[in-house]
Parts: C-alpha cells; sequence; structure tokens
C-alpha cells in the first residue's frame, strides 16, 4: 500500500463498487426477498398514509417521518463500513458483503413513503377552494 497508494485506492473503489453490485443483484435475483420486499413496502405506506382511527393525530404520515430517517441513516452507515472494511483486506464476496445491504429495503420503503406523501399532500392542496 505503502508503494503504490494510488492503485491501492483504486483497487479499493472497485471491490466496493463490486460489491454493491453483487448484493443489489442477489437483492432482485431472489424472487421470495423481492416479493416479501414490495409487500412490506406497501403495508407500511398504507400504515403511513391511511388516517389513524384517534382523533388528535392531524398528519398521520408525520409519525413514519422519523423512524423512516432513523433506517436510512441506520442502512447507509452500516453499509458503508460493512462493505468498506471488508474491501480493505479482501474482495468483498457475498459472504461477506450480503449482510451489508439488509437495511437497504429500508430506503426504498423511505423513498417510496416520500413519493406517496408528496402525491397525497399536491391532490389535497388542489382539490382545496
Amino acid at each position: 500500500m505503502l508503494a503504490y497508494p494510488t492503485r491501492y485506492v483504486r483497487w479499493w473503489l472497485l471491490a466496493v463498487r463490486r460489491g454493491m453490485w453483487g448484493s443489489a443483484a442477489n437483492m432482485v435475483m431472489h424472487p421470495l426477498f423481492l416479493i416479501s420486499i414490495i409487500a412490506f413496502a406497501v403495508f407500511s405506506i398504507y400504515q403511513c398514509v391511511s388516517p389513524s382511527v384517534q382523533p388528535d393525530d392531524q398528519n398521520p404520515s408525520s409519525r413514519c417521518d422519523a423512524g423512516y430517517r432513523a433506517l436510512v441513516l441506520l442502512a447507509i452507515t452500516y453499509a458503508a463500513f460493512k462493505l468498506g472494511f471488508v474491501a480493505l483486506t479482501s474482495p468483498p464476496i457475498g459472504r461477506f458483503s450480503d449482510a451489508a445491504f439488509v437495511f437497504i429495503p429500508g430506503i426504498l420503503l423511505c423513498a417510496a413513503l416520500a413519493i406517496v406523501q408528496q402525491i397525497r399532500q399536491s391532490t389535497q392542496s388542489t382539490l382545496k377552494f
């Protein structure tokens, strides 16, 4: 590493990229896992944007914001540190890197929830006279 630092940094970046692509491919290529992610996302979005039965809850979607933000932060930092440290010493093959992306469906869920909230807010603002 000391003799060729740029080569080592390049090798590390390529290893991290390979780990990211490999883990993403594993999520897509396992149909049960992909169906589970989609079903959980649909259920969670429904829970977050549906009107609550409690009359004091004025904005039902706001109760999900803090939890999803924390999940996104957890997912990003966990994946970055797990892949980054594995790639320092060895190629990130499946058994080392697949667990790094266990929280990534949470990010997808958060993005879907944000889109649904934006659509819902824009629809409500256009319907008010």
